[in-house]
């Protein structure tokens, strides 16, 4: 995994969970457990802390140009990044599913750095984690309307509002309550 370096964005506010990447993840090679643990070593040193350690969520994306296509969104539950991204499911289809897509391969991390000492929270709550989760396929639902998620969706499309959360794209401009909701939502 390559990746850009970790400047003054490394060093965000605890309150809330930051961003991470872009990292570049070859579709092609096998991931070997001594590869996998380089390229996690890798980001730490570039993090200044054991993010590869930490809890939080994950998305993978495809990049072509500078635009970026969300394909999932994972969290990591009861394990950190090192053990959740490149897990067995995961791996499927990397080397499956995605391996024809034509652009490269990203992968974000989205963790929450400790308060006072340095490192990242790891006892984050699974229904903390699952909420994010679900706010992260929302969001890149609004870009990839196939993402690759399979969970909550139904219960996004069940709490859709008509011409505002819904995936589908409309020609024009939106009107009259659609127009006026999104501007007081700032959508």
């Amino acid at each position: 995994m390559t990746s850009s370096r970790c400047s003054e964005r490394c060093k965000q506010s605890p309150e809330f969970y930051s961003r991470y990447g872009p990292y570049e993840i070859p579709r092609y090679l096998p991931f070997e457990k001594k590869d996998l643990k380089d390229a996690w070593a890798s980001i730490d040193d570039d993090v200044g802390a054991e993010l590869s350690w930490a809890q939080g969520a994950y998305i993978f994306s495809l990049r072509n140009g500078r635009n970026y296509k969300p394909l999932y969104v994972g969290i990591t539950k009861h394990q950190g990044f090192r053990a959740e991204v490149f897990n067995p499911t995961n791996k499927v289809k990397i080397l499956r599913d995605w391996a024809d897509m034509k652009g490269t391969l990203i992968l974000h991390l989205l963790a929450k750095p400790k308060g006072v000492h340095n490192g990242f929270s790891v006892g984050i709550s699974e229904e903390w984690l699952r909420s994010l989760e679900v706010l992260l396929i929302f969001m890149c639902r609004r870009k990839n309307s196939k993402l690759s998620n399979k969970m909550h969706t139904k219960l996004l499309d069940g709490i859709g509002i008509d011409g505002i959360t819904n995936t589908t794209k409309k020609l024009g401009k939106p009107r009259g309550a659609v127009a006026t909701l999104r501007n007081a939502l700032w959508w």
